[in-house]
């Protein structure tokens, strides 16, 4: 399967040749392919996808590898599949790193913002806005239905607080859950970057991909 994104497919989900599974991935190639070239058009920079790691892992084991940057302050933004399967798209970003996305995509001079306020915090929401909605959109495409998402809810907090509110959801509790991470980065050199992470409920997901 071409792999133009350096997807690094944990081992959990390589060693299963389910056709749902595999579709799952070339989908996520494609969404996070033309997230990258949304965000590039968004703030005039040349981004790319750096990594991105796909994995099925229990929600304890998503709080173990975040463990390490949970007291960090990040701004979040958290778009929700409605009804079709439970599954949110969480676009991450470092406080400074959110300083400087904001600057782009509201036209100012680099080093403007250095406050989370209320513009900032939703500007960068709707940033997620249209990367999500473009892993919703092929999502969509490849289950052949019209997929709707909730409104975003947008965050400045540390990051085991916001994906504590994510993850301690009544959907998730006892469930594996398929993670998709990745890393888009501005080109340049010491070039902002962004996570984007996509996270499904894996039996409701491979159901639905399964169907033909």
């Amino acid at each position: 399967m071409p792999n133009p994104l350096n997807l690094e497919i944990g081992s959990h989900v390589s060693n299963r040749p389910d056709p749902a599974v595999l579709g799952f991935v070339k989908l996520l190639s494609a969404a996070f392919d033309k997230a990258a070239r949304h965000l590039s058009l968004l703030t005039q920079q040349t981004m790319a996808v750096i990594h991105c790691r796909v994995e099925s892992m229990t929600v304890d084991d998503f709080k173990f590898e975040i463990e390490a940057f949970e007291d960090q302050l990040f701004f979040a933004s958290i778009l929700k599949m409605k009804d079709t399967v439970h599954t949110e798209v969480v676009l991450l970003t470092a406080e400074s790193e959110g300083f400087r996305l904001f600057d782009m995509i509201s036209g100012h001079p680099a080093g403007t913002t250095r406050k989370a306020d209320p513009n900032v915090i939703g500007g960068i929401g709707e940033v997620n806005n249209i990367l999500g909605t473009t892993f919703i959109n092929e999502f969509a495409t490849r289950i052949c239905r019209t997929v709707q998402p909730k409104i975003p809810v947008n965050a400045y907090d540390m990051l085991g607080a916001i994906l504590q509110g994510v993850l301690l959801q009544d959907e998730y509790l006892d469930r594996t859950v398929i993670c998709a991470d990745a890393v888009i980065q501005e080109s340049a050199v010491d070039g902002f970057k962004v996570r984007l992470i996509v996270l499904s409920d894996e039996t409701q997901l491979l159901r639905l991909l399964s169907i033909p």
